[in-house]
C-alpha cells in the first residue's frame, strides 16, 4: 500500500498510477481525504489515497518463469519501467508535493502578518509562480519589493529543504514584479547616460541578484560602460562605469 497526495482525488489516482507503473484496473484505491478549497487560503487540504497493488498482479510477478504461460512471438509483452524511471518519477512527485506545500506555508506566513490573502500556483520542471491575491497589496510588497522579497526567500528556501532547490521561485502580487522590471530598466538607462556624461562610474542602491541581473541584460549592448557588481549580498549592489570607456558622441 502506497499514500499519494494531489489536488484533487483524480490527479491523487493518475500520479500513484504513473509511480507504481500500474494501470487502474490492477490497483485497490482508498479515498484517505478529499480535497478542499478552504476560504481565503484558511483550511485547505491535499487530496491523499491508499494505492494497493492486485495482489494477483504481485503473485504472477513471483511465480516462477517455468510455471508461467509462455507468449507467443506474437503475443506483446508489458514493458515495466526500470528502478531509474521510478525514481525520477518519485522525485517528480515529491517537488511537486514540496511546490503544492509552500503555497500553503506561504498562506501561513502571510496570515500571520494579520493580512488575508489567497494563493494560486503555476508550476513548470523549472519554476513555480505564487500570485498573491489580496487587498492589502502594499503591505506585502514593502518598500522598493522588501516584503515580497523577503517573502520569495522563504519560500525558496523551504523548498530547498524540502529536496526541490532546483525550482526557481517568483512571487508576485498586483503585477509588481513587471512594474519594477519596467523602473529598473528605466533606471538603468538614466543612470548609464548620466555615467557616460560625466565620465564617471556610479554605483546603484543594493538590490537582489535577480534585480541586479535585470541591469546588466539592458545595459549589456552599450558599449560606451561596463557594468559590474560589488559587495557582499544582501549589500550587494551594481555599478555603471564610464571611466574606462571612450566617450562617444
Amino acid at each position: 500500500m502506497t499514500r499519494f497526495s494531489d489536488k484533487t482525488i483524480a490527479a491523487a489516482i493518475a500520479t500513484g498510477l504513473e509511480t507504481l507503473g500500474v494501470s487502474r484496473e490492477n490497483v485497490q484505491i482508498a479515498v484517505i481525504q478529499k480535497h478542499k478549497r478552504g476560504f481565503l487560503g484558511i483550511g485547505r487540504k491535499l487530496a491523499i489515497v491508499d494505492l494497493t497493488v492486485n495482489p494477483q498482479l504481485l503473485e504472477q510477478k513471483k511465480k516462477p518463469a517455468k510455471d508461467r504461460v509462455k507468449l507467443s512471438k506474437e503475443t506483446p509483452q508489458l514493458k515495466q519501467d526500470p528502478p531509474q524511471v521510478m525514481l525520477k518519477q518519485a522525485k517528480k512527485q515529491q517537488v511537486r508535493d514540496a511546490v503544492i506545500a509552500a503555497q500553503y506555508y506561504l498562506i501561513d506566513i502571510i496570515e500571520k502578518m494579520g493580512v488575508a490573502v489567497t494563493v494560486q500556483v503555476d508550476y513548470t520542471n523549472k519554476e513555480a509562480k505564487y500570485v498573491l491575491i489580496t487587498t492589502q497589496e502594499g503591505r506585502l510588497i514593502g518598500k522598493r519589493g522588501r516584503t515580497l522579497n523577503a517573502l520569495q526567500v522563504l519560500v525558496q528556501n523551504y523548498l530547498e529543504k524540502k529536496g526541490a532547490a532546483r525550482v526557481r521561485v517568483v512571487l508576485d502580487v498586483g503585477n509588481y514584479r513587471k512594474r519594477r522590471r519596467q523602473t529598473l530598466e528605466r533606471l538603468a538607462e538614466n543612470v548609464a547616460l548620466e555615467a557616460i556624461v560625466e565620465h564617471k562610474k556610479i554605483a546603484l542602491d543594493a538590490m537582489p541578484a535577480f534585480e541586479r541581473k535585470i541591469v546588466h541584460t539592458k545595459l549589456a549592448h552599450n558599449e560606451k560602460i561596463v557594468t559590474y557588481s560589488r559587495g557582499k549580498e544582501p549589500q550587494r549592489y551594481v555599478v555603471v562605469d564610464a571611466e574606462n570607456k571612450q566617450r562617444k558622441f
